[in-house]
C-alpha cells in the first residue's frame, strides 16, 4: 500500500527500566511500536519472553477485539517506542497501519501453528510418562509467539525470506 499522507496520532517517546507499558486484564486504548530498548512479556505472572526487536507492536490485541490486555509488557531496558495513545484514532486515520498490525499477527499465527504441529509431533513420539511436565510447559511456553515486526516477503516457493 502507498502512502499518500503522513502518519498522524503518534508520539515518540522514551521509558527507563522497571515501567509497566500494559497490564495484564487492565484495558489502556494505547499502541507501543518499539523503537530500541527490551521489554518482557509476562502472561499470569509467568515470563514468555524478552523483546528487543525495533517495529514490534504491544496493545494490538487489546485494540482490536476491545478486550483487556492478554499479558503485562515491562521494560528490562531504557527503551524508546512510537505510541498511538488513541489507537482506535489511529487506525482510523491511518488505515495502512491495519495492514502492518495483520502481517504481525498473521506471522505469529503461522509461527504458533508450527511450534503446535512439532509439540504435537513430539507427544505422538512419546507416551505421556515419558513426557515430563517441565519439558512439556518448556514446549508450551516456546510455541507462545512473542510480538514480532513486519514478516519477510514471501518467496515463489511460498516460504517466508528474511529481506
Amino acid at each position: 500500500m502507498e502512502r499518500t499522507k503522513p502518519i498522524t496520532d503518534l508520539v515518540n517517546q522514551q521509558y527507563p527500566s522497571g515501567i509497566t507499558l500494559l497490564s495484564e486484564g487492565k484495558t489502556s486504548g494505547v499502541l507501543f511500536f518499539l523503537c530500541k530498548g527490551e521489554v518482557e512479556v509476562k502472561k499470569a505472572g509467568i515470563p514468555i519472553c524478552k523483546v528487543s526487536k525495533p517495529g514490534a507492536v504491544f496493545g494490538e490485541i487489546s485494540v482490536l477485539l476491545d478486550k483487556p490486555h492478554t499479558a503485562t509488557v515491562t521494560t528490562t531496558k531504557p527503551s524508546s517506542f512510537v505510541v498511538a495513545h488513541n489507537a482506535q484514532l489511529f487506525f482510523r486515520n491511518n488505515p495502512d497501519a491495519g495492514y502492518y498490525i495483520a502481517q504481525l499477527l498473521a506471522a505469529r499465527l503461522l509461527d504458533l501453528n508450527e511450534s503446535f504441529i512439532g509439540l504435537q509431533a513430539d507427544v505422538m513420539k512419546k507416551s505421556s510418562a515419558q513426557l515430563s511436565s517441565k519439558k512439556l510447559l518448556n514446549a508450551l511456553k516456546s510455541a507462545h509467539t512473542c510480538p514480532a515486526t513486519i514478516p519477510a516477503k514471501p518467496t515463489k516457493k511460498g516460504k517466508r525470506s528474511s529481506s
